[in-house]
């Protein structure tokens, strides 16, 4: 959303969504939408399963840190998380060009001022340790611990359920990214994230085809 969408909002740094079109509600918060959406949509008895908040808590607060920390380890790396908007023809390229100069710095000291340090103190990262591998064994800690394989194709069984969708939207954030590919080329991640694509519409043909 553009600031013109979002002027009615008190809210202008938040995820939020609005119900009712102009003069409706206002929804702010991820969880607060994503809890919302799951009563109306029937999947509501899921919100109080303990294993399906183990996996959304973990992509939350500790799969988006790493994967933030390696995006954002070095300069050029913290500008290329910029190129998204390169696929918006709606913002002005100056206005590109801002966001990538200020943007990519400021990412840059996040992730080694502060998301490193909150890491290393949660004791998920030790001085020394690559962070690269540490990210694959992040990745490869859900493949294991939520049980994917060619018998159950996601946490949810046969479906997704919400703690696909919570690690789903992390790796999202990041597609397009060199990170990403490398996660899908060095993990066991690429099965799940391709049935992951199809359902959620981002593959036009069926697996296999």
């Amino acid at each position: 959303m553009f600031k013109s969408q979002l002027a009615p909002s008190e809210y202008k740094k938040l995820p939020q969504l609005r119900f009712g079109g102009e003069g409706g509600a206002w929804l702010v918060d991820s969880d607060l939408i994503v809890e919302t959406l799951a009563e109306h949509v029937g999947v509501g008895a899921q919100l109080q399963d303990p294993d399906v908040q183990k996996w959304r808590s973990w992509a939350r607060e500790s799969l988006v840190r790493h994967v933030t920390l390696n995006i954002n380890k070095t300069l050029l790396g913290a500008w290329q998380g910029y190129s998204y908007i390169d696929a918006f023809d709606t913002i002005p390229f100056a206005n590109k060009l801002f966001l990538k100069v200020l943007g990519a710095p400021v990412m840059y000291l996040v992730a080694t001022k502060k998301t490193y340090p909150t890491l290393v103190k949660a004791g998920e990262l030790k001085e020394g340790d690559d962070w690269r591998t540490v990210l694959h064994e992040k990745v490869e800690y859900f493949v294991t611990g939520a049980g994917i394989d060619e018998t159950k194709p996601f946490h949810g069984g046969a479906k997704p359920d919400l703690a696909d969708l919570d690690v789903y939207g992390v790796f999202q954030s990041v597609r397009g990214h060199a990170i990403y590919e490398d996660m899908l080329q060095n993990t066991r991640i690429a099965g799940w994230m391709e049935r992951m694509d199809y359902l959620t519409g981002k593959l036009d043909k069926k697996l296999g085809a």
